[in-house]
């Protein structure tokens, strides 16, 4: 455990210490997209010297490191806030949004992936393996577009009733004043198509493992035993084949964590959600150094950990893995 732990935080440092050279180098100057277009040359210089990108690379590294380790992630130029205070706005967005997609995910996908191998060869599972293949290799920001115009636009122009129209963009509807329940059902309204595109690409993903995985489980010599036993079919998938794929299960729920932070980027762009997707872009757009750090430092430490999970709990659930 030590020794994983102290792996995973060389690791992410360097993460965090690479990302820092990379956005330095990288073309374009924070200066230049700050300063308005009459500014002058020495408006310019006195921005950078507030800034601190007059000094050299290493001095700007030792001082910013020296702020992470105090727990001070910057100030954002473009917003002029503190990291911190932009990322607790925009963290909630993409945990609600990734979140119940993530679990839909998977309360999808598991049990469409034990139909498909329990009929595989047949025509629900050619059925079903055409679906899961398309939606998955479907690009998010296409299928996003889609469903708004058919349940926004399309509801309209069909004379629907409002209530039947699916909002398609923000997390509100614009100007009202909602309170309470209300307001919680106008959350929902307009969570229903994002949460529907990631789940559904999630979804179709996991079916695929959860299907290969299970015909895989479906083929030892134990599942044919128990069968000829006379074990009913519900005891022989809930007792020994989903049994046996919970562990990597688990491990996949793990590893998909961190992206419920990072966010969508094409979904929270085409339905103008404020989560870490849409923060991340916009701050990489402006050359906002400090946002973009500080993004990434939050990734970057939900990925190791989850990493690290992920190596602890497989142990525990397989104890035919520890070692």
């Amino acid at each position: 455990m030590l020794r994983r732990a102290a792996v995973a935080i060389v690791l992410l440092w360097v993460v965090i210490t690479i990302t820092f050279i990379l956005v330095r180098l990288a073309p374009g100057d924070a200066a230049a997209f700050l300063v308005p277009p009459s500014a002058t040359a020495q408006d310019a210089a006195r921005l950078r010297a507030e800034l601190g990108l007059d000094q050299s690379l290493a001095v700007q590294y030792a001082r910013w490191i020296a702020g992470v380790l105090r727990g001070d992630l910057g100030e954002s130029f473009s917003l002029h806030r503190p990291v911190s205070a932009v990322l607790a706005d925009a963290v909630p967005v993409s945990i609600g949004l990734g979140g119940t997609a993530l679990l839909l995910t998977f309360l999808i996908g598991v049990p469409l992936g034990i139909l498909q191998a329990a009929r595989r060869g047949r025509a629900v599972d050619r059925l079903l393996t055409a679906v899961t293949t398309t939606v998955y290799a479907a690009p998010s920001y296409w299928l996003a577009l889609a469903l708004v115009a058919v349940f926004t636009y399309g509801a309209a122009s069909w004379g629907l009733p409002p209530a039947m129209r699916l909002p398609a963009f923000g997390v509100h509807t614009p100007g009202a004043e909602l309170h309470g329940a209300v307001r919680v059902l106008d959350l929902l309204r307009h969570a229903i198509l994002p949460v529907s595109i990631l789940a559904a690409i999630g979804a179709a993903g996991i079916a695929r493992y959860a299907r290969t995985s299970v015909a895989d489980v479906l083929e030892h010599e134990w599942v044919r035993t128990a069968r000829a036993k006379g074990v009913s079919p519900r005891s022989v998938y809930l007792r020994h084949v989903l049994a046996n794929i919970l562990p990597s299960l688990v491990v996949l729920f793990a590893l998909s964590l961190p992206g419920v932070v990072a966010g969508s980027i094409f979904v929270e762009a085409v339905f103008a959600w404020p989560g870490m997707g849409r923060v991340m872009v916009s701050a990489i757009n402006a050359r906002d150094y400090p946002l973009v750090l500080g993004a990434t430092i939050l990734y970057a430490t939900l990925v190791v950990f989850a990493n690290l999970a992920a190596d602890v709990a497989l142990p525990l659930l397989d104890p035919r893995r520890a070692g």
